[in-house]
């Protein structure tokens, strides 16, 4: 079984860790478990690095566990074609014939793959010659001593690929820990800050904003409802999107053949981009959830002024 990334738990996680840094920054005298606002923006980062040192395990699971599959397919076809010619060969060697029939076939996971394998391999190299002939069996290009090699090859690949993914198992359940400390952490924070401001404040606002459970539909189109530019040399954008927390916002500059990523914005959606060159500047937004992320909007063009020299 292929392991997985919790991608919605992290992005879950890690937009309430944003929009909590967003919240103590904002409030100057909201200082949840009584901690200066440094306690909680470094935060986000730190579960940014907690999922990328995450990936490296990940990946090594997954090319084990692809180099694993692919000899498993292997060892099962050649099981398959070498049961076929033994069963055919030996089907008047009335000994032989009981043996191979008794030899396992529902091999559907690589275990029982391997078993397959190795009681073929052990009974090849008791077989005598084929009947009629003086010549050993050989299958295609496989003999037994090849179909052993082929045997101890996959035995190989599969357990790499079970300690592989028991290292990766181990780092999830770790990383897992750390998700579950931090949301408490946000929760707590969040339960003092609504008993500490009122609905309808600024600072309850940045509250209420912290997402209390992961979305269950992916962000739709995003509608940009502000594309100018205040003054020579800056942007000024404002998006909303339905389900979506969070939003990336992609740039491509005059002669640019490319968008690039160029923001990642809380909501509500705003960006101000400055130090732009003079020309037609394009933009895409693309909202963000926990589920995942949602189709971009089409591009808008925002034509810049050149900044005045001094």
């Amino acid at each position: 079984m292929s392991p997985k990334l919790p991608i919605e738990a992290y992005i879950f996680v890690l937009s309430r860790l944003r929009y909590l840094s967003a919240a103590v920054t904002n409030i100057p005298d909201f200082k949840p478990d009584g901690q200066l606002p440094a306690a909680f923006t470094g935060l986000p980062a730190l579960c940014e690095q907690a999922y990328s040192t995450l990936l490296t395990p990940f990946n090594q699971a997954q090319v084990a566990g692809s180099t694993m599959r692919s000899a498993w397919l292997a060892g099962h076809e050649a099981s398959v074609s070498v049961y076929a010619c033994m069963k055919s060969c030996y089907r008047q060697a009335v000994s032989q014939a009981g043996a191979i029939r008794s030899l396992p076939k529902r091999d559907t996971t690589p275990d029982r793959t391997l078993v397959r394998m190795r009681s073929i391999t052990d009974l090849w190299v008791t077989l005598p010659h084929v009947p009629g002939t003086n010549q050993p069996l050989v299958v295609g290009e496989l003999t037994a001593g090849a179909f052993g090699s082929l045997t101890t090859d996959f035995s190989a690949k599969l357990s790499a690929a079970k300690v592989k993914e028991s290292i990766y198992a181990g780092a999830l359940a770790l990383f897992h820990e750390k998700l579950r400390a931090w949301n408490r952490l946000v929760s707590a924070a969040a339960t003092q800050g609504r008993s500490l401001y009122k609905p309808g404040t600024p600072q309850r606002a940045y509250i209420d904003r912290i997402p209390t459970s992961p979305s269950t539909h992916q962000p739709e189109t995003p509608l940009v409802t502000m594309a100018v530019s205040p003054y020579a040399g800056a942007v000024h954008l404002a998006f909303t999107a339905l389900h979506a927390t969070s939003y990336q916002v992609w740039h491509k500059g005059p002669g640019e053949p490319v968008f690039t990523q160029v923001a990642d914005v809380l909501e509500p959606g705003e960006y101000v981009h400055t130090g732009l060159p003079a020309g037609l500047h394009e933009y895409k937004v693309v909202g963000e959830n926990s589920s995942g992320t949602g189709p971009a909007c089409a591009p808008v063009s925002i034509a810049v002024a050149a900044e005045q020299v001094a």
